[in-house]
């Protein structure tokens, strides 16, 4: 008589493979999530860019001013990222205006980008880190 070998996996080999499977998962999410964080942020310095383009079109277009500019307004384009990041324009005065791109909810490395007449960019919300680390 022959004996037939049984078929299947054993439970040490199920183990391993389970436990070979968390740790490669405990290191890939995080990974991976801050890969997505990153990549939204950078959507948001090429929304304010943008917005920063049609700021500079719009003063040219109304006699030198930023006054009465808004999100819609300037290039009648609604500025979003997918519902990341939110954009507004504060410090509106004639000569100067300040955007911004409110975080996500959870970035917490980053708070709110910002970027003025001058090209000057900045982010406030999050003293942990240093600027570069943003922008």
């Amino acid at each position: 008589m022959r004996k037939s070998k049984s078929q299947g996996f054993t439970l040490i080999e199920l183990i391993m493979v389970i436990t070979i499977m968390a740790i490669i998962t405990t290191f890939a999410i995080p990974s991976y999530r801050s890969y997505v964080l990153k990549a939204n942020r950078n959507e948001a310095k090429v929304g304010l860019y943008d917005l920063a383009a049609r700021m500079e079109n719009y003063y040219d277009k109304n006699n030198d001013s930023y006054e009465g500019a808004t999100i819609t307004g300037v290039g009648g384009k609604t500025f979003t990222t997918d519902n990341h990041y939110q954009f507004q324009i504060s410090d509106l005065t004639t000569n100067t205006y300040s955007l911004e791109a409110i975080a996500q909810v959870d970035d917490t490395l980053c708070g709110t980008l910002t970027l003025n007449q001058q090209g000057v960019e900045g982010e406030t919300g999050s003293s942990s880190n240093p600027l570069h680390d943003c922008w």
